[in-house]
């Protein structure tokens, strides 16, 4: 487990195989951040399902989306998505501007 991501579990407690796939799955997003990013990842179970947060921490600024799904896989993969956007934009707005397909 690399130091640059940390994990915070609340009523759940994660089996070997959601720690490998949450490995994967956040190193590859964090690849997408600022250079000197790292990341933390709050998972809460509630009632039937789980509730996330994503915060990538940076100088460049901390990025958080969170949001519940019904399972971790689900989770993961919806906080991802939201968080690539958030990234992309970040990216968008510091990159020199060259031309722009449109």
């Amino acid at each position: 487990m690399t130091d640059k991501v940390q994990y915070e579990f609340h009523g759940m407690d994660p089996s070997e195989w959601t720690e490998n796939f949450l490995e994967d799955e956040l190193s590859a997003l964090l690849s997408m951040a600022p250079r000197d990013a790292h990341l933390k990842f709050k998972v809460e179970r509630f009632g039937d399902g789980i509730e996330g947060k994503l915060i990538i921490y940076s100088k460049a600024g901390a990025f958080i989306v969170e949001d519940k799904a019904g399972d971790i896989t689900a989770l993961t993969k919806v906080l991802k998505k939201k968080m690539k956007t958030k990234l992309h934009k970040w990216k968008e707005s510091h990159e020199p501007h060259h031309h722009r397909a449109g």
